[in-house]
């Protein structure tokens, strides 16, 4: 099954071409890595996989769906920001809250979900003393 599947996808800033064609999928249960140099375009693939940018050509499905289609979507995917700026008083429990309704994701789940996680131990703690590993 494919979870992430993107066709020729392409992305212009300013008449450059930062995305050229790229295409490829990848299948339930496997890892994957973006690796190379500064410019190769891996931000800005994964940026407009997860909805931040709008590419200029091209399409993104994930588990199926075209990207855009079904707001819930959204809500079975994740990432990781290469770097992480947190307001110094912000806790965890602050930042799930505030990532929630961003997905479109009511408060009373959110809390179910947290309590049912292992996060729930770190909820009071301050996202800046978090380790990203």
């Amino acid at each position: 099954m494919k979870v992430i599947e993107i066709r020729n996808l392409k992305k212009s800033y300013q008449g450059k071409l930062a995305l050229r064609g790229v295409s490829f999928s990848v299948q339930k249960g496997t890892i994957h890595g973006f690796i190379g140099p500064n410019g190769a375009g891996k931000s800005t693939t994964i940026k407009s996989l997860m909805g931040g940018i709008i590419p200029s050509a091209g399409e993104i499905y994930i588990f199926g769906k075209k990207n855009g289609e079904d707001e819930k979507v959204n809500q079975k995917i994740g990432y990781m920001f290469e770097k992480l700026d947190f307001s110094n008083n912000l806790t965890v429990e602050d930042f799930i809250y505030l990532a929630g309704p961003e997905r479109n994701i009511p408060f009373q789940q959110v809390e179910n979900r947290l309590q049912k996680s292992y996060l729930r131990n770190f909820r009071s703690k301050k996202c800046s003393e978090l380790s990203t590993g």
